[in-house]
């Protein structure tokens, strides 16, 4: 799949610099699932389904990401993002039965094949965020509600799996 910028595109040629790659097929994002370094799937202690308002303390979440408990009212528009978001804004999304990505130390080409299995997912329930404030172990960990994966590297048959065993199945949903 080639994707092209607003301008630059004389004689119906793409200009070099708004050109990016992205991967046509889930299986080609990424590694292949058994070089991805992933973990078993986790079911972390599933903690209340609790809107607060923002500044409201909290007790600590069971697992880092969360994958239930206190949250914002409001979920977080599904999309790829560059900057970390709060995690209680994130648990709202898995309140509502979305999957979140997050990722922490990848690659200029890692990040696109994320890009490019956000494209071909073409989901409104799959958000991909930053973990750098969380001090992630792992460059991928996939979350939904009460459930955990994590991974070494990005892996799109991993990442298509987990979506689809997940996606729906918050307690809001």
């Amino acid at each position: 799949m080639l994707l092209t910028g607003p301008d630059g595109e004389p004689n119906g040629l793409p200009s070099p610099s708004y050109t990016v790659q992205l991967p046509s097929t889930i299986e080609e994002a990424g590694v292949p699932p058994s070089e991805a370094g992933c973990g078993e799937l986790e079911r972390p202690e599933e903690q209340d389904n609790v809107v607060i308002s923002p500044g409201d303390s909290h007790p600590p979440y069971s697992s880092s990401p969360p994958t239930s408990g206190w949250h914002f009212l409001g979920s977080v528009s599904p999309a790829l993002y560059y900057q970390p978001i709060q995690p209680e804004n994130l648990v709202t999304n898995l309140a509502e039965g979305d999957v979140v990505i997050w990722h922490t130390g990848l690659s200029d080409d890692e990040l696109l094949d994320l890009k490019g299995l956000m494209v071909l997912f073409a989901s409104e329930q799959v958000v991909g965020v930053p973990g750098d404030t969380l001090s992630l172990e792992h460059s991928i960990v996939l979350t939904a509600w009460g459930r955990l994966q994590r991974c070494e590297k990005l892996s799109g048959p991993v990442v298509h799996q987990f979506i689809e065993r997940f996606v729906g199945k918050g307690p809001s949903s």
